[in-house]
C-alpha cells in the first residue's frame, strides 16, 4: 500500500456525466494521489486551477497557511465514489491545470 497525499477538488471540474455529479458530494469526497509527496499532506486544486498545499502531512505538527505548490506535468488522482472506483489524470504546466481526463473503472 503504501503512504499517499490527499487531493481536493471542487466535482465541476471531473469530467464526468451530470448524472454521475449528483452522487458526489465535493466535501466528503478525499480523492488519494502518490504523484506528490506521498506524506500524507492534503492539496486542493482550486476552482482557477492552481494547486495548493492545504496541510501539511504527518512530518508536521501544526497546521500551515496555504502554500502555491508548481506542479508541471500529469498528477494521477484516484478514489471510491459509492461502490464506483474513478481514476482522474490533472495536466498541470508551470504550476496552471490545463486539462483533466479520466472516468469510472470498471471492476
Amino acid at each position: 500500500m503504501g503512504m499517499f497525499d490527499t487531493l481536493k477538488i471542487n466535482t465541476d471540474k471531473l469530467p464526468i456525466s451530470e448524472e454521475e455529479r449528483k452522487h458526489f458530494n465535493s466535501n466528503e469526497i478525499d480523492w488519494q494521489t502518490k504523484d506528490l509527496d506521498s506524506l500524507l499532506a492534503v492539496y486542493e486544486i482550486t476552482d482557477d486551477g492552481k494547486l495548493f498545499l492545504i496541510k501539511a502531512g504527518w512530518t508536521q505538527e501544526k497546521e500551515i497557511e496555504e502554500k502555491k505548490v508548481y506542479f508541471h506535468g500529469i498528477l494521477n488522482f484516484y478514489g471510491d465514489v459509492g461502490k464506483d472506483w474513478y481514476e482522474f489524470y490533472a495536466k498541470f504546466t508551470d504550476g496552471q491545470l490545463i486539462e483533466i481526463t479520466g472516468h469510472k473503472e470498471d471492476r
